[in-house]
């Protein structure tokens, strides 16, 4: 047990710990980060006089969430004049952080207050508090990034802390967050530190709150508990790309009926590709967003734009497993698939992806077609990019199309070669406004509630603003998936196996 400035303090763990009679002043943990306060009395126990309720829903943040923000952007901007206040030696900090100097110095830019996050991390303090435990992982074994897509975020990058504060005597609310953010601080500037800094980190823009209060079993006594979770991201995927990520899932669960909507002859697909006819009619769980496999896209498409070429093969010869790897994906298999569109005049960037999108697909409908993506059944994660530039506009050193418009469509598919764990429940909750009996571009109806309830587990997911959802969940189980919206949506029932499966929600138009 380590003491700072008077207090014991503990760390929080990368696996579930309950404390059910462990001896609190042993217990050990992996991180290093989100320390466990633990203040002690002469006085004996009392249950809390005051009671904060985390963040569980899409809504504002609490008055003591906002003030722990407020200091957590402080740090940011100011990191080295807020460690001074706290007693801190600037230049001792300099000499020992040399890879942070920059932001340091400059600071970082404020992060930005995110009701999906604020949802993800209330929920996470509140099931803590709830089940005595303090990780990052649930003890259903979600983990930070599962609820941060659970609640309707989808990530480019995520971080999570931790604070506790544990007493005997009564601690004002907002001396407890004072407390919280302090220790979180000190942990980030702590040199000998291998976990990832969240308040100092460059890549993450955006932030959710959690702050709640209950009591908590230690050493077998119950004590009173501050408990904060603070989970931060970045967010590059913009609607669009979400919107052609479940038009890809889409297109597997449904081939058919998907070639159907685009003018195509279901029977004549059949007879033209009878190799596939399983495929065909049954379809293909659907993939999961990989953030490595989003930004090798991304990074292939800005490269093609910028320097005027179109191929799957970089212009220094590397192809899609060179790429997947350098932005840290370990694939066992991986392939690209790519189309561009070159238009004159007014450009509709969401219909310039409808086309992109439609092209691809037919293309894998052909029986000439040599290599499929979407309709592989080997992969099982995606990142897809969209990117268009206006004509007239800057595009590096080739301006081969200055004139045009240049829409670029890249998906990479990946199976890891890591295991990827339990299957995951995605799907969309859509209004069907133009009638194809399926899911179209800017049809999603993003913000909507669905909880989740198993033998031994209940939790809520939200839509994000393509109008998808996605849960990870335990295979053999049957879950029942409950709409918030009272009325709009009927009550489902699902049995997990050990594939992703789907399942798509229909709002009526008249009900919207």
């Amino acid at each position: 047990m380590n003491f700072v400035s008077g207090f014991a303090v503990l760390n929080p763990t990368n696996s579930h710990r309950a404390f059910n009679g462990t001896s609190f002043a042993y217990v050990t943990f992996n991180s290093m980060h989100n320390r466990i306060i633990h203040i002690t009395f002469l006085a004996l126990a009392f249950i809390l006089a005051f009671s904060a309720s985390p963040s569980i829903a899409l809504d504002v943040p609490s008055q003591y969430e906002q003030d722990l923000l407020q200091l957590i952007n402080d740090a940011r901007e100011n990191p080295l004049i807020v460690a001074s206040s706290l007693g801190m030696d600037a230049d001792k900090i300099l000499q020992n952080l040399p890879e942070l100097e920059d932001i340091l110095i400059n600071g970082l830019p404020p992060l930005i207050f995110n009701e999906n996050l604020c949802a993800a991390a209330g929920a996470h303090t509140q099931d803590m508090l709830e089940n005595n435990y303090y990780s990052h992982i649930s003890l259903d074994g979600r983990t930070c990034d599962d609820r941060i897509v659970e609640s309707g975020y989808v990530p480019t990058a995520t971080g999570e802390s931790l604070g506790m504060l544990a007493f005997s005597n009564f601690i004002q609310p907002a001396e407890a967050v004072a407390l919280i953010f302090e220790n979180m601080f000190r942990d980030e500037l702590d040199p000998t530190s291998t976990e990832r800094r969240n308040i100092l980190a460059g890549d993450l823009e955006e932030v959710g709150i959690g702050f709640g209060s209950g009591t908590f079993k230690i050493d077998g006594s119950i004590c009173n508990a501050y408990m904060t979770t603070c989970d931060f991201a970045a967010d590059a995927v913009s609607v669009l790309e979400l919107e052609l990520l479940e038009l890809i899932n889409q297109a597997r669960e449904k081939p058919l009926e998907t070639a159907e909507s685009m003018g195509m002859n279901p029977d004549d697909i059949i007879a033209g590709l009878p190799e596939l006819a399983e495929i065909l009619l049954q379809g293909l769980a659907p993939l999961t967003f990989n953030q490595n496999l989003y930004s090798s896209a991304r990074n292939h498409a800005v490269d093609m734009i910028n320097n005027s070429y179109y191929s799957i093969t970089s212009m220094d010869g590397r192809e899609v497993e060179d790429r997947v790897r350098e932005n840290g994906y370990d694939p066992a298999q991986a392939g690209e698939a790519i189309r561009m569109l070159v238009t004159a005049g007014e450009n509709a960037p969401s219909e310039a992806a409808r086309i992109c999108f439609e092209k691809l697909f037919r293309q894998e409908l052909s029986p000439l077609c040599m290599s499929r993506k979407i309709l592989n059944p080997v992969f099982k994660e995606v990142g897809s990019s969209f990117i268009t530039v206006p004509a007239g506009e800057n595009m590096g050193q080739g301006r081969w199309y200055s004139e045009y418009n240049i829409s670029m469509l890249v998906c990479d598919f990946g199976l890891s070669a890591a295991d990827i764990g339990l299957p995951y429940l995605k799907g969309r909750v859509y209004t069907d406004w133009d009638g194809n009996g399926i899911y179209s571009l800017g049809e999603g109806k993003a913000g909507t509630g669905l909880q989740i309830q198993g033998s031994e587990t209940a939790f809520n997911v939200y839509t994000n603003p393509a109008g998808g959802f996605h849960a990870q969940l335990e295979t053999g189980v049957n879950y029942r998936i409950i709409p918030l919206t009272e009325g709009a949506l009927e009550e489902r029932q699902i049995e997990m196996g050990t594939e992703n499966r789907s399942m798509d929600f229909i709002i009526e138009p008249e009900i919207q």
